[in-house]
């Protein structure tokens, strides 16, 4: 009786648990906008999450099972039984020493611009911190604090008008916000 209890519980919870990947993009983009400069980086992460999904079929089409990450780092996992992609928060982080300070960029999926399993750069945004504070996010703005600040960063440049960092274009992915601060070196 105890086991049947036990396995409908785990049920209910892998059920409660799946979303999709545009989902998982929608909510990063809500949490984008609860974000304000001056927070602190545990402040970040209560907001935008440390969850992990693996992606079932296509980046686009297939549920994702959600688990939480409990130490809040970053760590790519292939899941058992072939190499599935995997939606992170965040994606990945990049930590540099510039500026006299130490610079942290989270980057977080929210757009999609090939459906093709894969998250590429322009399928992300940046969030900045600087020493542990939210300075700003949006690709123009870390584009910014590298030229400013002489950060050994390598920003891409996206010759595709859907991307995140323009801030012209139509689809969804426009609507990320990119935060500009102004502030003495």
């Amino acid at each position: 009786m105890k086991l049947r209890i036990l396995a409908l519980a785990l049920s209910v919870s892998a059920v409660a648990a799946c979303a999709s990947a545009g989902g998982f993009r929608d909510e990063n983009i809500r949490n984008l906008d609860r974000l304000r400069t001056g927070m602190t980086r545990g402040q970040v992460f209560d907001i935008m999450g440390t969850k992990t999904a693996s992606v079932s079929g296509t980046e686009a089409s297939g549920p994702v099972g959600i688990g939480e990450d409990t130490l809040g780092v970053s760590q790519v996992q292939i899941p058992v039984g072939g190499p599935r992609p995997v939606l992170q928060n965040p994606h990945r982080s990049e930590l540099y020493r510039a500026g006299g300070s130490s610079w942290e960029v989270l980057y977080y999926y929210t757009s999609v611009v090939a459906d093709d399993g894969r998250v590429t750069d322009d399928e992300l945004t940046p969030v900045v911190l600087r020493d542990d504070t939210l300075t700003g996010w949006g690709w123009d703005y870390w584009a910014e604090q590298v030229s400013l600040y002489d950060i050994p960063a390598e920003v891409p440049t996206f010759e595709d008008a859907a991307s995140p960092h323009e801030s012209s274009s139509a689809s969804i992915s426009s609507m990320i916000p990119s935060i500009r601060l102004s502030s003495a070196r």
